[in-house]
């Protein structure tokens, strides 16, 4: 009884053990079971959503990405022989064992580069992600080494086979699928070649043979020999010299000076070429330059006859008619340069007219673009960037330039530099005032940096490294 009389109502306490309240965690599980059951359409779209976002994460998100970097890697450039951006500074995306004796072909989005020392091996390397594909070799009965390569359609067509003069042991044409990695064809070809070039569905093969310069056109399927131009009379110094092979239009030229040949790429018949052609030089219009050097006082005059595939003589300038290593192909100028009393005279003729439109004259340099409005000019230590409509100087920048190597994207040209620290780089300058944009330091063991397809690359000891 309470004080008052009333009973007091009756009240139930629950005390809960420390041990059971520590185990509560493990009957989440179930209570969220229960929580789906009792909503389970909410708790389906729940589940659906979390899976789509793991989804995302993992899956997608990164498929994506490398998605957005292959279109960027491949991507066209402004014009045919351009780099696809110069906006920014260049970095190492990755690097691969790769022989610097030949350089590599782009074939869609397979990087083909020989191995070994000498290259007896090709593998196929991923472009973006530098990751190697496949590989294959030694070819040829006599595993000779991969002497150079060329693209050919979806495939790789490679020339095995010992340097030198002769005829045996064979050269072989190797054939490959660039994404597949298949071997298609192997076939031997009597001499010893060392470059190859592409021409229609077949390739073209220059080397030395036993009467001396030689080139012979080659089906790559059936390994057929279409034609064999008789060898150059002109002998080499040094009997066996680098030679220079290539194919534009209708015309093949050949050159190890003083030994030449300038062919018509259907059925190897000579085109005109005569002893005072000093220079022979191919365009990448099909018309090929032949040059002719007179001294006289200290000056060295040049002229230069360009002749089209049936041997007729379109154009003689003054000076030598050169192609830079960046030309844009909206420019229909001609440039010549000729040293005149210590000076360059540089002349740009519009089309074919007889007359140039301009001369400049500047100290000595090397033409190496035109493009962007700009013809550019490289000193030792200096790039002079001229108006390429008027020839006047725009501007000139202290450098200092290193050789075999100038890239543009139309708006910036990128060249090899001597580092401050004697080390090798690459610098880009804008082509409209000038002025540098950025620069950076090239790996040690740097032998030259290259174009491949719209990307630069670095050739180097015994790896390519590609650069973003």
């Amino acid at each position: 009884m309470g004080p008052h009389g009333r009973e007091r109502p009756l009240q139930m306490v629950l005390l809960e053990d420390e041990r059971a309240g520590a185990a509560r965690p493990v009957d989440e599980p179930s209570r969220l079971w229960g929580w789906a059951r009792r909503r389970p359409v909410v708790a389906a779209v729940g589940g659906a959503l979390v899976l789509a976002l793991v989804v995302a994460f993992v899956v997608v998100a990164p498929r994506l990405t490398a998605g957005r970097e292959r279109t960027a890697v491949l991507s066209a450039a402004a014009f045919d022989g351009a780099v696809h951006s110069l906006a920014r500074p260049l970095q190492e995306r990755w690097s691969v064992d790769a022989d610097n004796a030949v350089v590599p072909v782009l074939v869609g989005d397979t990087l083909v580069v020989a191995t070994d020392d000498p290259a007896h091996h090709l593998a196929g390397v991923d472009v973006v992600t530098g990751e190697r594909l496949w590989e294959q070799g030694p070819f040829g009965s006599a595993g000779s080494p991969i002497q150079d390569c060329a693209a050919l359609g979806g495939r790789v067509a490679c020339v095995a086979g010992r340097p030198g003069r002769g005829s045996d042991p064979p050269s072989s044409l190797v054939v490959v699928d660039a994404t597949a990695g298949r071997v298609v064809a192997v076939h031997d070809v009597p001499g010893r070649w060392g470059e190859i070039a592409v021409v229609g569905r077949d390739v073209v093969l220059a080397g030395w043979v036993p009467d001396g310069l030689g080139v012979v056109r080659v089906s790559p399927d059936s390994g057929v020999v279409r034609w064999e131009a008789p060898a150059s009379d002109r002998a080499h110094p040094r009997d066996t010299g680098n030679i220079t092979l290539a194919a534009a239009g209708d015309v093949v030229v050949a050159s190890s000076f003083p030994s030449q040949l300038a062919l018509h790429a259907d059925d190897g018949t000579a085109l005109p070429l005569d002893d005072t052609d000093d220079v022979v030089r191919l365009r990448s219009d099909g018309t090929y330059v032949r040059t002719r050097y007179l001294s006289s006082a200290g000056s060295i005059a040049a002229v230069s006859r360009m002749t089209d595939d049936t041997g007729r003589i379109v154009l003689t300038t003054q000076g030598e008619a050169l192609e830079p290593t960046v030309d844009d192909p909206a420019s229909r100028r001609i440039l010549t340069i000729e040293e005149v009393d210590g000076a360059v005279a540089v002349r740009a003729y519009l089309g074919r007219a007889e007359k140039p439109t301009w001369l400049a004259t500047e100290p000595a340099g090397s033409v190496v673009l035109d493009a962007g409005g700009r013809v550019l000019l490289e000193r030792e230590q200096a790039l002079v960037g001229l108006d390429a409509t008027t020839g006047r100087r725009v501007w000139q920048r202290p450098v200092a330039v290193e050789p075999r190597g100038v890239f543009s994207d139309g708006s910036r040209v990128v060249v090899p530099v001597r580092m401050p620290d004697n080390g090798r780089g690459i610098a880009a300058f804008r082509l409209d005032d000038g002025d540098q944009v950025w620069q950076v330091e090239l790996p040690d063991d740097t032998r030259r940096v290259v174009r491949l397809g719209a990307q630069l690359y670095v050739l180097a000891d015994d790896r390519i490294v590609a650069l973003r």
